[in-house]
């Protein structure tokens, strides 16, 4: 295995541990009450952007590696986080409003 593979492997784990600890932090500081939304249209419209956000960065890095990754490895793992996460992106997307 050679340094780059290795790195690759590295980043693809970082960024799946980032989402996870990405939401603990984002999520952890509760918003001021001035701006809080009683019903939490807000805290969803906040979600539902930060999971599109995310999931558009995995993406990206896994399409990346699974078209220019050396490892087969690691782009058998890019393929199937692709195709994962393109189902959830999509429906994901289906919670964003029509006015935005």
């Amino acid at each position: 295995m050679t340094r780059k593979d290795v790195l690759t492997a590295a980043i693809i784990a970082s960024l799946l541990a980032m989402e996870g600890m990405h939401f603990a932090q984002m999520w952890g500081t509760p918003a001021p009450v001035a701006v809080r939304d009683p019903a939490g249209r807000e805290l969803d419209r906040q979600f539902v952007q930060a999971l599109i956000s995310r999931y558009k960065d995995t993406l990206a890095l896994a399409d990346k590696e699974r078209v220019q990754g050396h490892n087969p490895e690691l782009r058998r793992l890019a393929e199937a986080l692709v195709e994962a996460r393109r189902r959830e992106l999509a429906s994901i997307e289906r919670f964003v409003p029509d006015d935005q």
